[in-house]
């Protein structure tokens, strides 16, 4: 016959499942919260209608920042620097996103998988330096 399990030991192993599925919806939802700051980001953005020069942004999201560079030129987005990333993937994560920003001339760009938290990052980071463009 097998020994009892202590209802203690039970009560911990189970309060663990619990922690541990909780961290996960949480991860999980703030992914999805992202991911829509991401799409807002494509409607928000319209090429052709930024001032000519260089401006700077910070994003921000749970996992850290993201510094980057914007330069507009004859009213377009011609490129887009990663200046210092603190989030907790690195910035070759996170490398393609400026030549995708050049390409649509918005902020909108696909999320790296695996890499929301810092997609994200650049995101509002870029955001926030074409707002400056916009202005």
């Amino acid at each position: 016959m097998s020994p009892k399990i202590p209802s203690n030991v039970v009560a911990v192993g189970a309060a663990g499942v619990l922690a541990v599925y909780g961290i996960g919806y949480e991860m999980t939802n703030a992914s999805w919260r992202l991911s829509n700051e991401i799409k807002l980001a494509r409607r928000t953005q319209h090429a052709g209608e930024y001032r000519d020069g260089r401006y700077r942004g910070v994003g921000s999201s749970p996992f850290g920042d993201v510094w980057v560079e914007v330069t507009v030129r004859n009213r377009r987005i011609v490129a887009v620097r990663i200046l210092r990333v603190t989030t907790f993937y690195s910035e070759a994560d996170i490398a393609a996103l400026p030549s995708e920003t050049v390409a649509r001339q918005n902020a909108g760009v696909d999320v790296v998988s695996g890499a929301t938290g810092s997609t994200a990052a650049f995101v509002d980071a870029t955001s926030r330096a074409l707002e400056q463009a916009m202005k």
